[in-house]
């Protein structure tokens, strides 16, 4: 089954997936934004789960762009897959590197663990400060390249903190050149349960008649260049044959 990328506005902590990203720190402590509400919706466990990746696996902490699991705690996800995203114009010029590498090692710990539902913050785009546009341009160059790859995830969704801000992803994901896969990669979620939205029709369709349009005149061009040649050239032979002519 083709995995399918959906976007929303809403709170990452009440996605009803089977696992939720966490936008963790390297050490994989308490935090503000994406990180504090996950611990505070979660519960105190989540402290505990990420003490004992500390004192085991992770005695020096996660590196940037990479991911570990843990339970979810009282979250309505199962799992918390903790990230350390980039920290813009801290990371030497690898920071979209390194937020790309966020959202596949990520992937990979969803695909492992056999998971179907997967939910992501707009990662390093808060305290972190990375362009809001600039990461959505990373995360669409990403996903479409992870998307062929993946087995077990059926859906990858997007969770925004503005309608603004997930607007801004959505037109950077139509302006993507296959218009046929886009089609196919995203979907449409219940309006009752989240505001999720998929690809609009009525933007195919305006999508679809600019490039006929395009078409057409690009078509129209080359036939008018085409008969313009083709008339100078009869010209030159009528020329050469009177010439000729006058000479016997």
């Amino acid at each position: 089954m083709m995995t399918k990328v959906v976007t929303v506005t809403g709170d990452i902590t009440k996605q009803e997936v089977e696992a939720v990203v966490n936008a963790a720190n390297k050490e994989l402590g308490g935090g503000s934004g994406v990180n504090g509400a996950i611990r505070k919706a979660g519960g105190q466990e989540i402290q505990k789960y990420c003490e004992e990746l500390r004192a085991t696996t992770h005695q020096n902490g996660l590196p940037t762009g990479q991911s570990v699991i843990t339970p979810g705690g009282k979250l309505p996800a199962k799992w918390i897959i903790h990230t350390v995203g980039p920290k813009y114009g801290q990371e030497n010029g690898r920071e979209a590197e390194l937020l790309a590498s966020c959202y596949r090692t990520a992937l990979a710990l969803a695909e492992e663990q056999g998971l179907k539902t997967v939910a992501f913050p707009a990662i390093s785009t808060g305290v972190y400060g990375y362009p809001k546009e600039e990461a959505a341009k990373v995360v669409c160059k990403v996903l479409r390249e992870q998307l062929m790859k993946l087995e077990m995830v059926q859906e990858i969704r997007l969770v925004f903190a503005s309608e603004e801000q997930e607007a801004t992803f959505r037109k950077l994901w139509l302006s993507m050149e296959d218009q046929k896969e886009r089609k196919e990669l995203m979907s449409k979620q219940p309006e009752k349960k989240n505001s999720s939205k998929s690809l609009n029709p009525k933007e195919h369709h305006q999508h679809i008649d600019r490039k006929r349009d395009n078409l057409a005149e690009a078509m129209e061009e080359s036939d008018e260049r085409i008969h313009k040649e083709v008339m100078e050239m009869l010209e030159e032979l009528l020329k050469e044959y009177k010439k000729n002519k006058l000479k016997k």
